[in-house]
C-alpha cells in the first residue's frame, strides 16, 4: 500500500537506505543538519541496492 505525502509539509525531508545498524551515524548526520521532528521529516526506504559493487 502507498501513503502520499505532502512535501510542502516539512521544512526538510531526508531519505535514508538502510542503516544496518548504524542508527547512531544517522542521528549524528540528521543533528549536523539541524533536524527537528516537529518541522522535518526521515523517510526510511530499507534497502535500496542489495547486491553487487
Amino acid at each position: 500500500m502507498y501513503h502520499r505525502i505532502d512535501g510542502s509539509c516539512y521544512r526538510q525531508i531526508f531519505v535514508a537506505g538502510d542503516v544496518h545498524g548504524c542508527y547512531q551515524a544517522l542521528q549524528q548526520q540528521l543533528q549536523a543538519r539541524a533536524f527537528d521532528p516537529q518541522q522535518d521529516l526521515v523517510i526510511a526506504v530499507g534497502d535500496v541496492i542489495d547486491r553487487g559493487p
